[in-house]
């Protein structure tokens, strides 16, 4: 608790600085009066699988792993909203909330759900505040966008559960220049389909960020989650990526380790993706994945593999053929995927 009261305070002090003496930057003009339009967008992304052999139930099927629709608005130059709805299984599971629910009816596989709500404010060239249900910058803003492959298949923090997609805090953001960025977030620690809990306690991370040119990005997170109480250990994560593009190519790399997993001593799950794509023209790529989780719920030294070709028809159409191996499972899948944004 005196970590975010430490930060409440600072931000109560930046703000106040700012508006009482200002600083020596140029702060971003509040053109009220000028209209800024909407924007409706959404992801729809859909595909059919076939198991080689019989160590995977159901064997063939048609899937969809996102039907994502958003909105987002400006309300002056430096203030906006958005707002995106998403779909999944969003009760199934079988631990005791602070509510005493041991379980909950599944329901529907594809339940909307609140993604993202978030409101940005720039307050000048540098600061930026963040408030609302934040999407998880430990691989979701980052990680996500440079394999951009995410109508195949998410990416390694995503598929073995090392972090969650978003969450209610808020977030301080540092735009140093274009080279560097870092950022201090407070979050409940809950996920987004539980409130907080009873005892408050929170999640706190930062992140950091460099571009030293326009084709290499270096990335580094780290969070630190207290615990429910005095018997058990705080629970920390690490995570670093490194990730080269051009042209005609890219390739990334990331580390993830999460230390006292569900505030347990000593569990700890580590794991490594290596991801990369050929360009060969504006429509065609050739993309290849390898997952490495050392361990993981249930997983110890696994191995995960995607190969594939993607074809896009026309402008944020996409569309895939590839094969997935499985070691853990022992499967090898053929996959049909498409995906399409508006």
């Amino acid at each position: 608790m005196k970590l975010l009261k430490i930060l409440i305070l600072s931000l109560i002090f930046i703000l106040i600085h700012n508006i009482l003496f200002g600083i020596n930057l140029k702060t971003k003009k509040d053109t009220t009066k000028k209209e800024f339009p909407g924007i409706v967008f959404g992801n729809i992304y859909a595909g059919y699988y076939y198991t080689i052999n019989d160590n995977y139930t159901p064997k063939s099927g048609f899937e969809m792993s996102t039907a994502l629709l958003g909105y987002t608005h400006k309300i002056s130059e430096n203030v906006k909203g958005i707002i995106i709805y998403d779909v999944t299984r969003t009760t199934n599971f079988s631990y005791t909330d602070t509510s005493g629910i041991s379980n909950y009816f599944e329901g529907s596989k594809y339940t909307a759900f609140l993604k993202m709500a978030q409101i940005d404010w720039k307050i000048n060239d540098v600061l930026e505040l963040n408030v609302g249900q934040l999407l998880n910058e430990q691989y979701l803003t980052l990680q996500d966008k440079f394999w951009a492959y995410r109508y195949i298949a998410v990416t390694f923090q995503e598929m073995y559960g090392f972090g969650m997609l978003a969450d209610f805090g808020a977030r301080i953001k540092f735009n140093i220049n274009e080279k560097v960025m870092y950022s201090i977030t407070a979050m409940n620690g809950e996920g987004i389909f539980r409130h907080q809990d009873d005892d408050s306690k929170f999640l706190f991370s930062g992140n950091f960020e460099f571009r030293p040119n326009k084709n290499l990005i270096i990335k580094l997170y780290t969070d630190y989650q207290m615990p429910p109480d005095d018997t058990y250990e705080p629970r920390m994560v690490f995570s670093g990526f490194v990730g080269y593009k051009t042209d005609k190519f890219k390739i990334g790399a990331e580390y993830n380790e999460i230390f006292n997993q569900g505030y347990i001593r000593n569990l700890n799950y580590l794991g490594t993706s290596l991801y990369s794509a050929y360009f060969i023209n504006e429509k065609i790529d050739i993309l290849g994945r390898f997952d490495y989780i050392y361990e993981s719920a249930g997983i110890e030294k696994g191995q995960y593999y995607i190969i594939g070709i993607q074809y896009r028809p026309a402008e944020k159409f996409y569309t895939s053929i590839n094969t997935r191996y499985n070691t853990h499972l022992d499967y090898t899948q053929l996959y049909i995927n498409f995906g399409i944004k508006f």
